[in-house]
């Protein structure tokens, strides 16, 4: 079986949950087993997503096609919070990663950070020292091989982001003057194209947790922060939830995960398929099981004489989400959805695949 790109989150008695979402099954790892192959399973995925072939991907996960690469002197990948960011090209050998620079020394003691890029899928790794002094990146994405957008929080605790047009070379901060008196932070980037990209996160007014997302369509020049996100009223003292991580699949149709980090909640998965102009939060019991997710990846599905354009869900939200038991004291997983909308009874169409793999979230 092929397996597909994992999720991970906080199952409700504290353990951590990863998924495998494979061709016809949901297979999840016990919390001691996750805890020490999810960066590698995530890392495998991405280079796998990169160069084209979902046959890696099955021996990266596996632990038989590693081979160890030296990084340039002074670099580390942060074992801290937060990790250090990925973002790599579908279709492509390109990844940049957001790693700690130790010859970077920002505010008189605190290591930096700089971008190691690589265009032959982790060969070779180049560092490049230029990212903005001003904040730390805590997500980067990249739309192509040479547009890429980093997004943080600067040393004010205010939200912050940067632009490269030359693949993660050079860097230009490009944080709105209007942002300094932001009660938001972001946690999660996502850009579809050169122009359009959307931050997700957290508001943290009137010091509770409540859920945040940004967007640009003109690269830029001009950011919108949305005011429409779905709600409810919550028992909790620290807010409702908030977002750790959102996928596109292009510039109308976007899914975002989280949960309330300094609470009890359960897990929240919001959609659109206009834009961002209606969402749709999932009542999937399945997410009960969870307390918080912190990343999510939707595959754009492909197939034959069909443009993506033509697949990607263009007017309904992501239905159903799947669970297996966990084994190692795990409570739960959070896997695959389908693109029945839930509720529907009508019986659900094969999955568009490309390389094997099925569209959808994970």
């Amino acid at each position: 079986m092929l397996r597909c790109s994992p999720g991970y989150g906080r199952t409700v008695g504290g353990g951590l949950a990863v998924l495998l979402k494979e061709r016809d099954s949901v297979r999840s790892l016990g919390a001691s087993r996750a805890r020490a192959r999810v960066l590698g399973i995530l890392t495998a995925a991405a280079f796998a997503a990169a160069v084209g072939s979902a046959a890696p991907a099955q021996a990266a996960l596996s632990g038989n096609d590693w081979t160890e690469q030296t990084l340039p002197a002074n670099y580390s990948i942060g074992g801290g919070a937060p990790l250090s960011p990925v973002s790599c090209v579908p279709g492509t050998r390109f990844c940049v990663v957001i790693a700690d620079d130790s010859a970077n020394i920002v505010n008189g003691f605190f290591i930096g950070q700089a971008a190691l890029v690589t265009t032959d899928a982790g060969q070779i790794w180049t560092g490049y020292a230029t990212l903005p002094s001003t904040f730390q990146v805590t997500a980067v994405s990249c739309a192509s091989a040479s547009i890429c957008w980093a997004s943080g929080i600067t040393w004010q605790d205010s939200p912050a982001v940067a632009e490269s047009t030359d693949g993660g070379q050079t860097w230009t901060d490009k944080t709105p003057t209007t942002w300094a008196a932001a009660t938001w932070w972001p946690k999660a980037i996502d850009c579809v194209s050169a122009t359009t990209c959307w931050l997700a996160g957290v508001n943290n007014a009137g010091n509770l947790e409540n859920p945040a997302v940004i967007e640009t369509t003109d690269g830029g020049a001009s950011w919108t922060t949305l005011s429409n996100l779905p709600t409810f009223v919550s028992h909790d003292p620290n807010g409702t939830y908030e977002l750790d991580g959102i996928s596109c699949l292009s510039a109308v149709s976007c899914v975002a995960v989280g949960g309330l980090n300094d609470g009890s909640g359960t897990a929240t998965v919001i959609s659109t398929t206009d834009g961002g102009a209606t969402w749709t939060r999932s009542d999937d019991p399945t997410l009960s099981r969870i307390e918080e997710l912190f990343s999510v990846s939707c595959l754009q599905p492909r197939t034959r004489g069909r443009p993506a354009s033509q697949l990607a869900l263009p007017s309904r939200p992501p239905g159903r989400w799947r669970s297996s038991p966990a084994t190692g004291g795990s409570p739960g997983a959070i896997g695959s959805n389908s693109i029945t909308p839930a509720g529907s009874t009508r019986s659900r169409a094969p999955l568009p695949r490309t390389a094997g793999r099925p569209a959808g979230c994970r």
